[in-house]
């Protein structure tokens, strides 16, 4: 039985595959697991910013929560042999992507499968928006998320694919994030706040685009954001701007980019400043093991 739904359903195969949500990879998901739990004393936290599953069907779905979630039985693999990032022994930390909110083939956004399946890796959720506040050393780092997937097919703006690939900045769901934020600030003095979301809060293409990305980016200035995590374009980057670095991850197993998968390693010091940095990890050709590629800032 292959782990992959949507492969194993022919979703991804030949021309289909055009309009069709992509799938993942088994042999890097599996190097994926593999990393963290030969790593797990040096990470304090695993933070998956989006599109764990191909669809929000429940069955997609599945194949996620059993990645994150199952135990282990023997190193990095559970009883039945399939890897889970439980053996990292790490605090996991996850929200949605446009892909985990479709609830069928055509990208209708608003699927719930996943907040049910990971309310507790999404703490203190509301409106779209979890929040977890770690210490260490003294040092208190405040992690704040928000869901901007669609709400509603139509608000889509790309012509060329609809609402595939896209998000939006919905004034509500910024207003919480904000308020979320400041509400930490006031109980946290002096802590370092992270905001991550799925999409990428630059200029990545309209199908790919996260629709009035700049409100992001004003508001994240405005509150001393640090830095915001994203993902969503399967590249990674970093932009060192006027407010919060960005880093945006690679993709660590989508079928497109099977030789240009990236694991990231982000390291905070909390100082007179905070020095944020980022060790980036890229699966190599054999496709079982992710090796050192370079360090970002």
């Amino acid at each position: 039985m292959m782990m992959d739904t949507a492969i194993k359903q022919g979703w991804n195969s030949g021309f289909i595959s055009l309009a069709k949500p992509a799938s993942f990879s088994e042999a890097i998901v599996s190097a994926t697991a593999l990393f963290c739990y030969k790593n797990k004393d040096e990470i304090d936290g695993i933070i998956i910013t989006g599109d764990l599953a191909t669809t929000g069907y429940q069955s997609d779905i599945k194949v996620a929560h059993d990645f994150v979630k199952s135990a282990p039985a023997d190193g990095y693999v559970n009883s039945i042999r399939r890897p889970t990032l439980q053996a990292a022994d790490a605090d996991i930390l996850v929200l949605p992507g446009n892909h985990d909110k479709y609830s069928n083939l055509y990208a209708a956004p608003s699927s719930r499968f996943f907040e049910l399946n990971f309310h507790l890796e999404m703490p203190n959720l509301k409106n779209r928006i979890s929040h977890e506040v770690r210490e260490k050393n003294g040092k208190v780092i405040a992690l704040v998320f928000a869901d901007f997937s669609l709400k509603q097919r139509k608000d889509a703006t790309s012509v060329a694919k609809g609402p595939y690939g896209q998000g939006c900045v919905y004034e509500d769901v910024l207003k919480e994030l904000v308020e979320v934020t400041r509400s930490l600030k006031q109980e946290f003095s002096g802590c370092v706040i992270i905001w991550g979301i799925h999409f990428a809060p630059f200029n990545c293409g309209s199908t790919l685009q996260l629709i009035d990305f700049e409100a992001v980016n004003r508001e994240a200035k405005d509150e001393n954001v640090s830095l915001i995590l994203c993902g969503h374009t399967h590249t990674p980057a970093v932009l060192k701007q006027d407010g919060p670095t960005i880093f945006c991850a690679g993709s660590a197993g989508a079928i497109d980019k099977e030789d240009r998968s990236y694991i990231h390693l982000v390291e905070i010091d909390i100082g007179v400043e905070t020095k944020i940095s980022r060790k980036n990890f890229k699966i190599s050709k054999s496709r079982d093991d992710f090796i050192f590629s370079g360090v970002d800032l």
